[in-house]
């Protein structure tokens, strides 16, 4: 177990106590990633933010009893919810450790995963956070391996605030890439250049597409105006490593 800072103890309690937050159970972004073929039979692969390893049977019969899953989240209560999945099912291709992800390299080999997930992950951090746990995840990958993203769409919360009649700092620093969720924690948003410009940078060809508010929540949709809830609201990535 891994020192974690207090940046992250305070990001981790705030998700303890509400634990309906999507980066901790959610399962569209895994069913995106796993519909879109981005986890093989045999792969090796690390979930950072696994949260309470809800998704940890559907990755594990992904990859195969020859795969390796390793889930890796800064919540010592997800990761201990996380456990008692591994045991109960059982999973004897999976593991769960408790230890800050930005410092990925001492639990993982570098250049040895054939794919890392980030997903639902960027909500609840920082632009520089969430920068860092990309540049993390593709050093970890082999040349060849995919480095798979989910992230809230920068274009649809700036129509969003801007429909809301936001103050115009919100609106600027959603703009930048940054919303804040609660007093003093942020999350990161990107548009769809944001995520290829950044792959890009690290050595990756990204793919990205996305869905709709509509499709994402498609009972509470009348409150916004067809153009919103007809707009990308969240973007996926799966990012090649080529370099």
């Amino acid at each position: 177990m891994s020192k974690i800072p207090y940046s992250l103890k305070k990001l981790t309690a705030y998700a303890e106590r509400n634990s309906s937050h999507g980066a901790y159970g959610g399962s569209r972004a895994y069913d995106e990633i796993l519909e879109k073929g981005g986890i093989k039979r045999g792969y090796n692969i690390v979930d950072i933010g696994c949260g309470n390893g809800l998704q940890f049977e559907n990755l594990s019969r992904a990859v195969g009893p020859k795969g390796y899953v390793t889930g890796i989240d800064a919540s010592e209560k997800f990761i201990g919810l996380a456990n008692k999945v591994i045991d109960k099912l059982p999973l004897k291709n999976v593991r769960a450790i408790h230890a800050d992800a930005q410092r990925l390299g001492s639990y993982v080999d570098f250049e040895s995963k054939d794919a890392v997930l980030i997903l639902e992950v960027f909500t609840c951090v920082g632009p520089s956070m969430a920068g860092n746990l990309m540049r993390k995840g593709v050093r970890a990958c082999k040349i060849g391996g995919q480095i798979s993203v989910s992230a809230d769409s920068k274009d649809f919360c700036v129509a969003c605030l801007e429909y809301r009649e936001a103050p115009r700092a919100e609106i600027r620093s959603a703009q930048s890439g940054k919303l804040e969720y609660a007093p003093g924690l942020h999350s990161s948003v990107f548009s769809k250049d944001d995520i290829e410009k950044a792959f890009r940078e690290l050595g990756c060809k990204a793919e990205v597409w996305h869905i709709t508010k509509k499709e994402i929540d498609p009972v509470n949709v009348s409150s916004l105006p067809e153009n919103l809830w007809k707009s990308p609201a969240i973007l996926f990535a799966r990012a090649t490593k080529l370099e």
